[in-house]
């Protein structure tokens, strides 16, 4: 809508450089934050259906409430220590929908490389499941480590993919039933599972 209440066409975009294997489209979007605002790349349908993604990239473009809740708090951690005051920081903000009671999740696949060093996966709604494995066709040579791993996620966990996680596996959350004891996170909106995604790389 533009300053006159008119509605305006908002052009959609094929992504050249995302994370699956299928053709997926985007909007440029502006989000008003705290007098600011921040733009993103708007994906209604990524991958699946009820899987909404926006891609927010580069420090100017965090909102807020990420720096000041999440990001804050991460970068105390001891894997994050030496990219406190010198790493280019992305952020995908994941929401996950259910339809005919099956909750959407997100098919196999590598983060995409300009995301960083580090993924980190804050999960927050209806636990989920967490795959990671060797893409098809490669062999695990370390004995010590398995070939795939499914583990359960609950909502307020978080997930920190670095080295061979990061680089050499790939990662899936994997679709789910809904029960009807499980309930949407807003009244008004199907919205179950919500994951913030972000990615930091050294400057």
């Amino acid at each position: 809508m533009n300053a006159d209440g008119e509605k305006v066409a908002t052009r959609t975009f094929v992504s050249q450089y995302h994370n699956l294997d299928s053709e997926e489209h985007y909007k440029n979007i502006v989000v008003g934050d705290e007098g600011n605002t921040r733009q993103a790349q708007l994906f209604e349908n990524y991958g699946s259906e009820g899987h909404m993604l926006t891609y927010f990239q580069g420090n100017n473009n965090i909102p807020s409430f990420v720096d000041q809740l999440l990001l804050s708090q991460l970068l105390t951690l001891p894997e994050l220590r030496d990219y406190k005051n010198n790493a280019n920081w992305k952020f995908t903000f994941n929401t996950y929908s259910a339809k005919n009671e099956q909750l959407s999740g997100f098919s196999f696949h590598k983060d995409v490389p300009s995301n960083g060093d580090i993924s980190l996966i804050y999960s927050l709604g209806t636990e989920s499941q967490f795959q990671i494995r060797l893409p098809e066709g490669e062999t695990q040579t370390d004995s010590d480590c398995a070939s795939e791993i499914t583990e359960n996620v609950r909502s307020n966990d978080l997930i920190i993919m670095a080295n061979d996680a990061r680089w050499k596996y790939e990662h899936r959350v994997v679709p789910v039933s809904v029960g009807a004891e499980q309930k949407p996170l807003h009244s008004e909106h199907p919205i179950y599972r919500i994951s913030m995604v972000l990615g930091c790389q050294k400057m």
